[in-house]
């Protein structure tokens, strides 16, 4: 007789897997209809991508060094380059940019959501219910589709799927502990550096509560995937990002924030980072279960999977702190992450999962009112979120990475033989013109993911300076000097140049903005 096979629960029924699949285009229907996914952090994500697409596509070369950011540096030093996640680097590399892009971050919402619902299916039987669990778990995604923050929305599913491999008693400890370690492998190869973090965290005290040698040996040795992604950010350790000590504070938030935060989706810091929401009849049922829980222990007959409900009720303890900045104070380790509130998307996840696992162990039966009141619960929380959700879906950018406009002024730059140009933006809608001038092999040496330890050089070998080109606002009258300034962080002038050292070029208009290019030139 051979052994029954594991079942997998990552396959829904066809009916509850299209409308997953509908639910996702619904949600991103008008960035799929835009001439782009979105502005913002959009286009600074993509920075990368189109350093090894520009190596690849029409340099023919490894994507090792590119001259396209800061004068020159290795791809790999940015610390969201993500060319080894290979699923979505052949789609980026096959199609182009902007239907890559499409779906990229189309593909992962419908991964993270299938995903949810087979991390929810080793708890729960219905499928209404699963299906409900799933919209949950896939909420703190949902804020990062719409800045276009790619390496979370890349990650999010491979953050379910770690804990699926967890969760899933039904393996044997090495396929549990091997699929687990290999999903945060890649997760790290994502460019998720926060959520690396925070998965860690989580999976680290749910691995010792089960007290397993072999399924923690396992784990270990199926994350080291993730090595493959440590020169990207071992040189950062230790280098705090700019402004850290300005960001951390403002990006920290305390009890009532979380509070509301999850309970409805505002809360402090009032901005779409603390958007993560799983709902007032959630938070009511983790307070349910949590009260069962305290019942069943005092009356020393505790339900099944006690050490695991400990162990998410210690991350969600360590989680709110992170995200409150607490822990931070008093040392320097920590300020690379200079966003705390991010860490709540991982307490939410915690109180997700206990809520899931007390259902589970429950023992009720189906027909019993309790059994109902849980199932209506999740459903009620699902339905918030969905509704809720719409306020932040991803609106779509005005202008695409092969605008004709701003093709047009990267035309004139070509012609004139540039290959370094400072570009100084006036919006941040303005960033799709970077994505053309790097597309056409124009470097940019001020642009590129910000703060990380790296010099922006305004000095250089071209008369003196690091750029042959200057791409501004026309000067206002009687200006003697322009001031160079970082395009993405906007910190303090780097410094200036003076008007006899520019030549105007040209005068362009780009989408009602209005432009002079011009040349470097050498003192007499």
């Amino acid at each position: 007789m051979t052994a029954e096979k594991p079942k997998s629960y990552l396959a829904p029924p066809p009916l509850h897997a299209g409308l997953l699949v509908l639910l996702a285009l619904l949600f991103c229907a008008s960035a799929l209809m835009a001439p782009f996914w979105g502005d913002h952090d959009t286009w600074s994500n993509l920075l990368p991508i189109i350093q090894y697409r520009r190596s690849i596509l029409d340099e023919h070369t490894l994507p090792v060094y590119t001259t396209l950011w800061y004068g020159g540096r290795y791809q790999w030093m940015n610390p969201l380059w993500n060319f080894l996640y290979l699923p979505a680097t052949i789609v980026w590399l096959l199609l182009p940019l902007d239907w890559g892009t499409r779906i990229v971050l189309l593909g992962h919402l419908i991964f993270a959501l299938f995903a949810g619902r087979g991390l929810a299916s080793l708890f729960l039987k219905g499928e209404v219910e699963k299906t409900s669990a799933a919209i949950i778990l896939v909420s703190p995604m949902l804020s990062a589709m719409w800045p276009g923050h790619i390496e979370k929305i890349l990650g999010w599913g491979w953050v379910l799927l770690t804990l699926y491999y967890v969760f899933h008693d039904g393996l044997s400890l090495r396929r549990r502990g091997m699929g687990a370690g290999v999903c945060l492998g890649i997760l790290a190869l994502t460019g998720a550096n926060y959520y690396v973090l925070y998965t860690g965290i989580v999976v680290a005290l749910l691995l010792l509560s089960y007290k397993s040698w072999k399924l923690f040996s396992y784990f270990t040795l199926g994350s080291l995937v993730g090595v493959l992604h440590l020169p990207s950010v071992f040189y950062l350790i230790g280098v705090p990002r700019g402004n850290a000590a300005q960001y951390i504070p403002l990006y920290s938030t305390d009890f009532w924030g979380m509070v509301a935060s999850l309970a409805i989706g505002i809360g402090k810091p009032f901005i779409w980072e603390s958007w993560m929401p799983v709902g007032l009849p959630m938070l009511f049922l983790f307070l349910l279960v949590f009260y069962r829980e305290g019942r069943t222990l005092i009356h020393k007959q505790p339900s099944g999977h006690l050490p695991q409900k400990v162990a998410l009720l210690a991350s969600i303890v360590l989680l709110g702190l992170l995200a409150s900045g607490v822990l931070y104070k008093g040392h320097h380790i920590l300020d690379t992450f200079r966003a705390p509130v991010r860490a709540l998307a991982f307490a939410a996840l915690g109180i997700v999962l206990f809520v899931l696992l007390g259902y589970s162990s429950s023992g009720l039966s189906v027909s019993s009112r309790q059994h109902v009141l849980y199932r209506r619960l999740l459903f009620l929380s699902a339905l918030q979120v969905g509704l809720t959700s719409w306020v932040i879906r991803p609106p779509g950018a005005l202008h695409g990475p092969y605008d004709s406009q701003a093709q047009e002024m990267a035309r004139i730059l070509i012609s004139d033989n540039a290959h370094s140009v400072w570009f100084s933006m006036q919006s941040l809608r303005d960033m799709y013109i970077h994505a053309v001038l790097m597309q056409n092999g124009l470097a940019l040496p001020n642009v590129s993911y910000g703060d990380m330890g790296q010099s922006i050089p305004v000095r250089g070998a071209v008369c003196g300076y690091s750029f042959d080109h200057l791409v501004t606002l026309p000067p206002r009258h009687g200006e003697t000097r322009l001031e160079l300034k970082s395009d993405l962080e906007y910190i303090s002038a780097l410094g200036d140049i003076p008007m006899e050292r520019l030549q105007l070029l040209s005068q362009i208009s780009v989408h009602e903005q209005t432009y002079n290019i011009y040349r470097v030139v050498c003192a007499p």
